[in-house]
């Protein structure tokens, strides 16, 4: 499922931006937006939907799942014996890389964990608001 939102994300963002959004932003892009479905997968009930949304600032990704918890991120330290390498670095990655991030409680209906990255390029007024969104099969 991370597989299909990163390779959505990847296609849908051209059309959000007025100019091209370059390499590091969509490759951080699909960083970020995999961290969190497979979060939504492994924690959070199953993942529910994403959403991109552009704003003349920023991009904002969301990813809802269906489960009310809130996410923590895993305090890992060098010293740690128990630190796996593989998993438990997703939440570290997002606040390392995204400007912002957070969660919205959905009542009774699970959350959405949320990014956001800076546009170096501010869309046209046109795509400014514009919202595109991706739900599972």
């Amino acid at each position: 499922m991370a597989g299909t939102a990163r390779t959505w994300a990847r296609q849908i963002l051209p059309g959000l931006l007025e100019h091209p959004a370059g390499d590091e932003l969509a490759d951080d892009v699909e960083l970020l937006l995999s961290e969190l479905c497979t979060n939504a997968v492994r924690h959070g009930d199953g993942l529910d939907a994403v959403h991109l949304h552009c704003t003349p600032t920023a991009l904002r990704v969301t990813v809802n799942d269906r489960s009310p918890v809130p996410p923590t991120p895993q305090d890992h330290t060098a010293t740690d014996p128990d630190v796996h390498l593989d998993h438990g670095r997703g939440l570290l990655l997002v606040q390392a890389i995204a400007t912002l991030w957070g969660v919205e409680h959905h009542d009774g209906n699970g959350k959405g964990v949320w990014f956001e990255l800076p546009i170096h390029r501010p869309p046209t007024a046109a795509w400014a608001w514009r919202l595109a969104g991706f739900r599972r099969p």
